[in-house]
C-alpha cells in the first residue's frame, strides 16, 4: 500500500530528528574538541611567550649583570688610580722630608766645622798672644843687657827695683 506523500516525509523527518541529536552531540563533541585544541594552542603559545619574556629577562639580566661588573672594573681602576696617586704623593713627601732631614745634618755638619774653626782660630791666637809675649820678655831682657852694658850695673838697678818696691 502506496503511503501519502505527506506521511513519508513525515516518516523520513522523524527519522532525521531522532538522528539529529545524535549528530548534534557529534558536532558539540567536535566543536569542543576544537575549542580544547585552540585552548591548548593558546596555552602552548602563551608558555612559548613567556619563555621568549624569560629569554629576553635572563638576557636582560645579562646585560646588566655585564654592565655591573664593567663599572665595577672602572671602579676598581678608578680606586687603583686613586691609590698610585696617593702613593705617589706620600713617596714625594717622605723624598722631600728626607732631603730636608740630609740638609738639616749638613747644616749642623758645616756649624760644627765652623766652631771647630773659629776654636782653631781662637787658639792659634792665643798661642800666637803667648808667643809674642815670651818674645817681648826675651826681647826686653836681651834690650837690657845692651843698654846697661855690665853685671854690675843691672844689679844695681835690679837692687833699686827692690828697694822702691820694699
Amino acid at each position: 500500500m502506496p503511503l501519502p506523500c505527506g506521511l513519508l516525509d513525515t516518516l523520513l523527518l522523524l527519522g532525521v530528528l531522532c538522528r539529529l541529536p545524535i549528530v548534534v552531540a557529534l558536532l558539540l563533541g567536535l566543536m569542543l574538541l576544537l575549542l580544547l585544541i585552540v585552548v591548548v594552542l593558546l596555552f602552548l603559545s602563551l608558555l612559548v611567550l613567556l619563555l621568549i619574556v624569560v629569554v629576553l629577562l635572563l638576557g636582560l639580566l645579562r646585560l646588566l649583570l655585564l654592565l655591573l661588573v664593567l663599572l665595577l672594573g672602572m671602579l676598581l681602576w678608578l680606586l687603583l688610580f686613586l691609590l698610585v696617586l696617593l702613593l705617589g704623593a706620600l713617596l714625594w713627601l717622605l723624598l722631600f722630608r728626607l732631603v730636608l732631614l740630609l740638609l738639616g745634618v749638613l747644616l749642623w755638619l758645616l756649624l760644627f766645622r765652623l766652631v771647630l774653626l773659629l776654636g782653631m782660630l781662637l787658639w792659634l791666637l792665643l798661642s800666637m798672644l803667648l808667643l809674642l809675649s815670651w818674645l817681648g820678655f826675651l826681647w826686653s831682657v836681651l834690650c837690657e843687657d845692651r843698654n846697661n852694658g855690665s853685671k854690675r850695673q843691672k844689679q844695681d838697678y835690679r837692687s833699686e827695683i827692690c828697694r822702691c818696691f820694699h
